[in-house]
């Protein structure tokens, strides 16, 4: 690969402009978090910053992420109404950390330009999650590419600055998505075993390696104490079963059917040429070739080998070891983008050596081909796993009214429920995910069909303090307090 002398960084800039822009997208439209997972974090970061703040899970791992939201609190800004810019935050961040990355690694400009457009093309949907969210995975996103480059430079510069930069980036992943950590700490550590010899660790640098691992294990076994369990426990938590998600893709429901050499064949929506795109794919098999020929590019097959090591397991066992198999592919994604730049950068490279006549014309018309087969299908995510919407304009006016009253449980549908906690600071008797059980969530879709005799035996049963209601109902013991578009009672 050549490294090309002019380095149009406005380009750069139009391209970062644009990741932002396509993360945005869904959320032009609708002004509130679009996931469960989003209105849960919210609500976790509220409690941090009112200290109420209780490590009680393996959710507990994610503080970090939930320091980062506290903060915002801290600053004044309304996160339930300001969350839809996060994606596009994360995904600008995330665009410039992969283009650092990718320049770094291969010396082209250009391979990690387009780098930038392949991460902007990658799908999200409510099951793999992607940058059409604001999470600990996608806030994790830019960490993962920066530790990356940090390590590189810190081996073959033999940076310790760089070095302890990349130890700050990992420890920030442990402490906001463990899982981004254990990528990292298995592609470094392949690539220094791959490289050790050309690299040579010195006594500074295998200091700095051994201190990350450590500082990591010793992390993680804090957190395993504070929550009281046990080191089996814990082995137990980091092996995840099929069903893992309630929305796991599996063929019966979530296939696409091809017809292939007059067979009709249905695959995994994650099957990666599938997922990826053709296309890009066929590309990221070219990189994949360029960087197998180029030991210091060696960090990117690492990375792809353990992803579909991990999704072979997963497919063919049933079960995936230290991150989930969704996690798991979208990280593999993560790799193929930058694959896919730089198979794009050496094939337009390969194409001009090789055709007479070629030239940036052919070049720039080869691009646009190879974009518009790349986005031709984005925004439209795999059948069955599509946005949803919890909550619309009345329900956040009724909500923020109940915000205003004293403390007490709320009984709410599931869906709706969800979302309260983040802007009520109340606790729910149950939401769709992370509150209660099916008793719980039974109770709170029963109450709404019930007569009032059964409404009173619900509220006594779960300590009732309020009924966030779709509809009107009158009923002893209950006081109607908000009546615009949503109903909100208090329990006498």
């Amino acid at each position: 690969m050549e490294s090309h002398p002019s380095k149009p960084w406005w380009a750069l800039a139009v391209v970062v402009c644009a990741t932002a822009v396509l993360a945005y997208y869904p959320h032009i439209d609708y002004p509130y978090p679009l996931h469960v997972d989003e209105w849960h974090h919210i609500y976790e970061a509220s409690r941090l910053a009112q200290g109420e703040y209780g490590l009680h899970s393996l959710a507990s791992f994610e503080v970090g992420y939930h320091v980062f939201l506290a903060l915002l609190l801290k600053l004044g800004v309304n996160l339930v109404l300001s969350y839809k810019y996060l994606p596009a935050l994360f995904a600008a961040a995330s665009a410039l950390s992969a283009f650092a990355f990718v320049y770094r690694i291969s010396g082209s400009f250009r391979a990690g330009l387009f780098s930038v457009l392949f991460l902007a093309s990658l799908p999200s949907n409510v099951n793999l999650m992607g940058m059409w969210f604001a999470t600990p995975l996608t806030f994790s996103i830019p960490l993962i590419y920066l530790a990356l480059y940090l390590f590189w430079a810190g081996f073959e510069d033999r940076d310790t600055k760089a070095l302890i930069g990349a130890v700050l980036a990992l420890m920030v992943c442990l402490l906001s998505y463990p899982p981004s950590a254990f990528l990292i700490i298995i592609v470094i550590t392949a690539y220094a075993l791959l490289n050790h010899d050309r690299i040579g660790l010195g006594r500074n640098s295998a200091k700095v390696l051994a201190g990350s691992v450590t500082a990591l294990a010793a992390v993680s076994a804090a957190f395993v104490l504070i929550l009281g369990k046990g080191l089996g426990w814990f082995a137990e938590k980091l092996m995840f079963p099929q069903g893992w998600t309630p929305l796991e893709p599996g063929l019966a429901s979530n296939s696409q059917g091809y017809t292939i050499l007059g067979y009709w064949v249905l695959v995994s929506p994650y099957l990666m040429p599938i997922l990826f795109g053709v296309v890009p794919f066929a590309l990221a098999l070219t990189g994949l070739y360029v960087c197998l020929g180029r030991r210091q590019t060696l960090m990117l097959p690492v990375w792809l080998i353990y992803s579909l090591a991990t999704i072979f397991v997963f497919v063919n066992l049933h079960f995936s070891p230290l991150i989930p198999y969704q996690r798991m592919a979208y990280f593999c994604l993560l790799c193929l983008a930058p694959l896919a730049g730089i198979g794009l950068d050496a094939s337009l490279d390969y194409a001009q050596k090789a055709f007479k006549g070629w030239n940036r014309y052919a070049s720039a018309a080869a691009i646009v081909i190879v974009l518009y087969l790349t986005f031709a299908g984005y925004g439209h995510p795999v059948k069955g796993m599509e946005l949803y919407h919890l909550i619309d304009d009345a329900d956040y006016a009724a909500a923020v009214f109940l915000k205003g009253q004293p403390q007490g449980t709320v009984l709410a549908i599931p869906k709706t429920a969800s979302a309260l906690p983040a802007i009520t600071s109340k606790e729910v008797v149950a939401d769709l995910i992370f509150v209660a059980g099916e008793a719980e969530r039974k109770d709170s879709s029963d109450f709404f069909m019930t007569d009032c005799s059964g409404k009173k035996t619900i509220a006594d049963r779960n300590k009732l303090a309020y009924v966030f209601s779709q509809t009107r109902f009158d009923c002893p013991g209950f006081s109607l307090l908000y009546s615009d578009g949503r109903y909100v009672y208090s329990v006498t």
